[in-house]
Order: structure tokens, then sequence, then C-alpha cells
């Protein structure tokens, strides 16, 4: 089987999960991902917003 369908299977049966109700949003994120989510931020938008 080519990893290619596998992905299609993989993503499909996600969508499946969800489409029942399941939720995969998140509101907590590590200490890491902040930092890397305020340096990505901080160069798109060229400000110094700082994230807590």
């Amino acid at each position: 089987m080519s990893p290619l369908f596998k992905r299609r299977r993989a993503l499909a049966a996600l969508e499946e999960r969800e489409r029942r109700g399941e939720s995969f949003w998140s509101d907590s994120f590590s200490r890491e991902t902040r930092v890397r989510l305020q340096f990505v931020m901080n160069s798109e938008v060229g400000g110094d917003h700082r994230i807590p």
C-alpha cells in the first residue's frame, strides 16, 4: 500500500471521527509551543506581541 493511500485513509478516518462529534481543538499549549507561535507572529506582523 502506498504512503499516499495510507495518508488518505488516515485523514478520512479523522474526518469521520470529527463528523461524529469528537473535538480536536486544544486551548492549552506548552511553553515551547507558545514561544514558537510568538516568534512566528512577531516575524509576520513586525511587532513585539508578548505571550505570557
